[in-house]
């Protein structure tokens, strides 16, 4: 979400706050910032579902989810040295307010009456291009952890195949914690899960459905034991990080250019 802010009026209020923005990733490729400017918090906080989403468009979206587990682990967690916790946050659909699900159903994913045009096709009430059709109970079967049977785009545009590959995600992040020990992982969604240990999380229960919101009060929790660093795609994350003291806290927004500054 934008707040309604042209690009260039959001570049000049970045710069007048003084928010840190990164490019996590570029065709599969990491672009570095240099070692001085590279945030090094001991917490990161990232919202989960909105990264791994982002990091499917270009080259990516051939590659079967484990590769793009192993390439988001790597650009998203791997780069900092001194971390001492990662949370990474997880959509629950039922903690989402009402208000909320309503819009989904009315505005953004609302049903048209309107016929396809060449090159389109309709299917349950929506209209999608012929190339990003929504995947078949088929197709979605097929789809593993080293196999992709047809585009993410089309897996996420059927709402089975979504949570179907989100939840192959899921367990393949679980793994790839187990196999880099370090720090200690929580995976906030409809339950906690750590590592390497059973880990009782000391941060409050936050209820909330989206992970951004979940990410922005379990950073502002964990910044009092040391420098927290947001991940996310989200541009209102920084209006959340502005409202309440944010003094210990950096956001890393994987859409821009690479680090500059810091809250």
């Amino acid at each position: 979400m934008g707040l309604g802010l042209g690009s260039d009026l959001k570049r000049e209020w970045v710069d007048t706050v003084g928010v840190t923005d990164v490019r996590a990733h570029t065709g599969g490729k990491v672009v570095a910032a240099s070692k001085k400017a590279r945030p090094e918090p001991l917490t990161i906080a990232i919202d989960f579902n909105a990264v791994i989403r982002n990091m499917l468009g270009g080259g990516l979206d051939s590659k079967p989810p484990s590769t793009v587990i192993d390439i988001f682990f790597a650009q998203h967690v791997g780069v900092y040295s001194n971390v001492r916790k990662v949370i990474f946050a997880h959509d629950v659909s039922s903690r989402i307010p009402e208000a909320r699900v309503i819009f989904h159903q009315t505005e953004r994913y609302a049903k048209t009456d309107a016929e396809p045009k060449p090159g389109q096709i309709k299917v349950d009430g929506r209209i999608f291009a012929e190339k990003d059709r929504p995947a078949t109970a088929e197709e979605i079967a097929k789809t593993t952890a080293d196999s992709l049977s047809v585009s993410y785009k089309q897996l996420f545009n059927s709402s089975e195949g979504k949570q179907y590959t989100m939840a192959i995600f899921m367990e393949l992040l679980k793994k790839k914690c187990i196999s880099r020990p370090g720090p200690i992982y929580v995976i906030k969604g409809e339950t906690i899960w750590t590592s390497p240990v059973e880990y009782t999380d000391p941060c409050p229960f936050f209820n909330w459905g989206e992970a951004d919101q979940l990410v922005a009060d379990t950073a502002f929790y964990e910044q009092q034991f040391g420098p927290v660093l947001i991940d996310t795609i989200d541009f209102d994350i920084f209006l959340s990080v502005l409202c309440r003291d944010s003094t210990n806290m950096k956001v890393r927004r994987s859409r821009e250019g690479p680090p500059r500054r810091a809250l």
